[in-house]
């Protein structure tokens, strides 16, 4: 058996348990049946496991989990040239790689034991509690940059991380380390991230901070890794699972958004725009262009991954805003269906539609494209440079070229913000940027936003005057 198989075995004999199980030995391979049968009960084998055994410090099957600890290299020299870059300016010299280092016992003079003491360690404490930043610790922590990996951590009651600097006790009452700095903090969650303790309260939130939780986990997912995009939805299919279980009986799951809160969870953004590499999107047999389950995450230090707007997020300091959604009372959500590709209603989303009905403007983006589909003559059409507040943030860094000159904007809702040293609410418009396909139908190519400001110069130009139109977005 591969190293880190025969360390979990010794773990768990040690522990004097019977059984353990390790999906890549538990699931079939190569066998598409077993393996959505199997993914679609994930949540059950996890929240019902004695323990959860996270190698978190190995990259693979063969690296093992149990061995000597990281330590800073050669600590002494390393603070010495620390102190002597940081007098000349020199910061970037301050990064120093990490070695294997055994654990070491000095004699503390005036005392009659020995105390085991330790060279300064790789922080492990940040990688559990800052999902936002958990590229940085590649090196570290490589299990948890796996998307698979993601929802054992919040459908386990109890997990271990056998980290490379320490052992990390994470359970459903209280986490706890080796050096006892995690003690008595949140449990995997830094206030930005959906955190242990937020998924076990699901029973005592109502449909709106549900929502909210979701899209935040969304957030998280999408930075992370996996050697088959088409398993991004299926790897959260068992936390899909459980959060159906506290929202409306009939309340369906579409290709990673849930249908009450639909035109809310379509104003996703990927930073598409500003990412020379960052996501891509293979239409052919994937989830319909208005999922975020449509692109190609994680991959890279580059990608930022998605993101929504924190109207449901805690306030985290005092100069951060409190913002609130309202939908547009134009917009509304006519039908909306998703073929799924297998057993698993949480799994493999391979084509979809949203029929909806809002204020739908074209925007020229370039003189010379004065074309648009015949059924959409009647569509009021502006110039893009008449804006100075209007941001097109397109999905993927190509997604502009492809639309050919002009792009339809529909309006969506406006998220207004309110500061504790400024109660004047600041507005942003937001909706869908789209671009029509051959059959009549609208593909979605981004997020557009703008700023209702008193120093805008044609705020509202075309969201308050334009017609309500109904179309079809795949």
């Amino acid at each position: 058996m591969p190293k880190t198989f025969q360390d979990a075995v010794a773990i768990t004999r040690g522990l004097g348990l019977r059984y353990i199980w390790i999906d890549s030995l538990c699931i079939i391979q190569q066998d598409k049946a077993d393996w959505e049968q199997q993914s679609a009960v994930m949540a059950d084998i996890y929240a019902g496991c004695y323990l959860n055994i996270a190698t978190t410090r190995a990259g693979g099957g063969h690296e093992g989990c149990l061995g000597e600890r990281w330590t800073v290299r050669n600590s002494l020299k390393w603070a010495d040239g620390f102190s002597r870059a940081v007098s000349r300016g020199r910061d970037s010299e301050r990064i120093s790689r990490t070695r294997k280092c055994g654990v070491k016992s000095f004699k503390v003079p005036g005392t009659q034991q020995d105390i085991r003491i330790r060279l300064a360690m790789e922080s492990s404490h940040e990688a559990l509690q800052t999902p936002r930043w958990i590229r940085g610790h590649n090196d570290t922590a490589p299990l948890l940059l796996r998307a698979w990996v993601y929802q054992e951590r919040f459908l386990s009651a109890r997990t271990v991380h056998l980290h490379a600097s320490e052992m990390v006790w994470v359970c459903d009452v209280r986490q706890r380390c080796e050096c006892k700095a995690l003690d008595g903090t949140t449990r995997d969650g830094d206030g930005w991230s959906a955190s242990k303790d937020r998924i076990l309260t699901l029973g005592g939130m109502n449909n709106k901070e549900i929502h909210g939780l979701w899209r935040t986990i969304v957030e998280d997912m999408t930075l992370l890794d996996l050697t088959y995009e088409s398993d991004r939805l299926p790897a959260l299919s068992g936390l899909a699972s459980r959060f159906a279980k506290y929202l409306p009986n009939n309340e369906r799951y579409l290709a990673g958004l849930w249908e009450g809160d639909l035109a809310r969870n379509l104003l996703w953004e990927s930073g598409g725009s500003t990412q020379t590499a960052g996501p891509t999107r293979e239409r052919k047999g994937s989830a319909p262009s208005w999922s975020w389950a449509s692109l190609v995450w994680g991959g890279g230090d580059s990608v930022s991954g998605l993101e929504w707007e924190y109207e449901t997020k805690p306030k985290l300091a005092k100069w951060a805003g409190v913002k609130t959604y309202k939908q547009d009372p134009r917009t509304r959500i006519i039908g909306a269906f998703v073929n799924i590709d297998g057993q698993n209603k949480y799994g493999i989303a391979k084509s979809g539609s949203i029929v909806i009905e809002g204020a739908l403007c074209g925007v020229l983006l370039r003189e010379s494209a004065r074309t648009s589909l015949s059924s959409l003559s009647n569509v009021t059409t502006v110039k893009y440079g008449i804006f100075n507040s209007l941001h097109l943030n397109y999905d993927t860094p190509t997604a502009e070229a492809s639309a050919g000159g002009i792009v339809y904007c529909i309006f969506i809702g406006s998220f207004s913000e309110v500061f504790d040293y400024d109660k004047h609410p600041h507005v942003t418009h937001q909706g869908l940027i789209l671009k029509p396909t051959a059959n009549r139908k609208f593909e979605r190519i981004g997020r557009w936003s703008q700023h209702i400001e008193d120093w805008v110069h044609n705020k509202d130009v075309w969201t308050r005057k334009s017609g309500v139109q109904r179309i079809e977005i795949i």
